[in-house]
């Protein structure tokens, strides 16, 4: 009977882990970006979409600094506090070990196969797509670095186990943040 709870237990649990973001397949996009003119060169794009790795990990340390403070907000201190976590998944190892992959010339896709501008699906163990091609067609290049900062996170968070609904809402706080960071 023991060994029969225990695989209830492990069961639970695989299906309560596969309702956590990055377990889903989804994507992630853009949000309200301002149209280019013309299709951007992909490219330069993808060094800004590489550089944003950068301006994200000092984001996360200015908001860890303000967590461990106890100077955050309630709605920002119930999404930062499972991302600041001790253990394997939080934020700073996603950080550290997580690589970006930024396709010239084609989307991203979720498990469904639909186009996304980012997504955790069907990219390697260690690593995150966020598409050089579908930016450079969406985005003007002056708010690529803001823009590509926010769905970073918004990708990394779900590694790190945000839900998906959770990841867009800090995408989106990322994104008003960083206009005054």
């Amino acid at each position: 009977m023991k060994f029969l709870s225990v695989i209830v237990l492990f069961f639970s649990f695989g299906l309560q882990a596969k309702n956590l973001g990055g377990v889903s397949g989804g994507g992630g996009s853009l949000i309200s970006p301002t149209a280019p003119a013309e299709v951007q060169d992909p490219k330069e794009i993808r060094a800004i979409i590489k550089g944003s790795k950068n301006l994200l990990q000092k984001f996360v340390n200015a908001k860890y600094s303000l967590y461990k403070s106890g100077n955050m907000d309630f709605e920002s201190l119930k999404l930062y506090t499972s991302l600041f976590a001790d253990g394997e998944n939080n934020i700073h190892e996603v950080l550290e070990e997580i690589t970006i992959d930024s396709p010239l010339d084609k989307p991203c896709y979720d498990s469904q196969g639909n186009q996304f501008d980012g997504s955790t699906f069907g990219q390697s163990h260690h690593s995150v797509c966020i598409s050089a091609f579908t930016i450079a067609a969406k985005c003007e290049k002056n708010e690529v670095p803001l823009q590509a900062t926010a769905l970073v996170f918004h990708e990394f968070s779900e590694l790190a186990g945000l839900s998906d609904e959770d990841a867009i809402r800090l995408q989106k706080q990322v994104l008003d943040e960083l206009k005054v960071f």
